[in-house]
């Protein structure tokens, strides 16, 4: 069992990934409108777009008592920033790619790197320091980002 914040939040993170599937750019609609409900996502369709992937896993998180939102690029792209102590006991927002499965570390490969990091240094994406450069995916203007205010709960931000 995951024992450390980190292991939790990457089970999580595996485990969303695992029951649900990347569309063709097209989400589940219902009524002509895309379903943003997590818990249809999960447990009706199976396969959402980059918005819905990451909306499940920031409620899955929060779910699970952490702070977790939503980015955006306003080209449309989204990821989710997930908070937890790492080992070093500091806390830290990190980034995790839902549709693609993917997630750097920091230059020094010490700390899933979060949308700060990644911004500062994006030399992360190309020449990664722990895993090997993303195969696809790569967020447009990754200095870019905002914060979403998702409908659930309150802001964790």
């Amino acid at each position: 069992g995951a024992k450390t914040e980190k292991e939790q939040a990457l089970a999580v993170f595996r485990w969303m990934r695992r029951w649900t599937m990347f569309t063709d750019g097209k989400p589940p609609a219902e009524r002509g409108r895309p379903v943003l409900d997590e818990l249809k996502i999960l447990h009706v369709y199976g396969a959402h777009w980059c918005d819905g992937r990451a909306l499940c896993m920031e409620n899955l998180w929060r779910a699970h008592g952490g702070r977790a939102v939503k980015l955006y690029v306003p080209e449309g792209y989204t990821m989710a920033a997930v908070f937890w102590t790492d080992d070093d006991g500091v806390g830290r927002w990190h980034q995790l790619h839902c549709s693609r499965g993917w997630y750097l570390y920091d230059r020094e490969g010490r700390f899933v790197a979060g949308p700060d990091q990644i911004g500062a240094d994006l030399s992360l994406m190309f020449r990664p320091s722990r895993t090997g450069p993303p195969r696809s995916g790569f967020p447009p203007r990754p200095w870019n980002w905002s914060r979403s205010r998702s409908r659930m709960r309150t802001s964790a931000w």
